[in-house]
């Protein structure tokens, strides 16, 4: 998963999470971002905040996320059933204002994809907001049965407090 947040024109911020293109990866992670944005000490005006999430492969253009996805996001109150993945393109440098990419390979793909210095820039690991210059991955849930799936929301829930609570300044 990667997201992108971009503070556009100081009124919008635009957040996208992108990851290698595992529906139900890529989609969780908008879900647990944009619970974060509406559950943040009610500082963030949700007018102003748009989150989205691109896999970095093709493998599940418009596929529904993982039935486990989907399980433990019910489990916490998200519904992600109707979510279709897409993939991250170039254009999505000029639409969003932060990337957030869930692993160091999401991050090569996003940044092949850049052509300038200020679309690189946007560009930034999740999990560095939680343990910085530390590049550590978000773990591949799909290896870890449904307690993956758990472990990895709330490893996003807890960054996606924190990003929240950055928007919110």
């Amino acid at each position: 998963m990667q997201t992108l947040l971009k503070f556009r024109y100081f009124l919008v911020f635009l957040l996208l999470v992108a990851c290698g293109g595992k529906s139900g990866q890529t989609t969780g992670n908008s879900s647990v971002t944009t619970e974060q944005t509406e559950n943040s000490d009610d500082k963030t005006d949700n007018s102003k905040v748009i989150v989205d999430s691109a896999g970095t492969g093709h493998w599940h253009i418009g596929n529904h996320p993982d039935p486990r996805s989907i399980a433990i996001a019910k489990k916490y109150g998200l519904d992600i059933s109707q979510q279709r993945g897409r993939q991250f393109s170039a254009s999505d440098f000029a639409k969003y204002d932060y990337i957030y990419v869930m692993d160091f390979s999401n991050m090569e793909n996003v940044l092949s994809l850049a052509t300038t210095k200020a679309d690189s820039a946007k560009v930034s690991l999740i999990l560095d907001h939680i343990f910085p210059n530390e590049n550590v991955d978000v773990p591949d849930p799909y290896y870890g049965g449904d307690l993956g799936f758990d472990n990895v929301y709330q490893m996003l829930d807890e960054v996606c407090t924190i990003i929240a609570k950055k928007l919110s300044l």
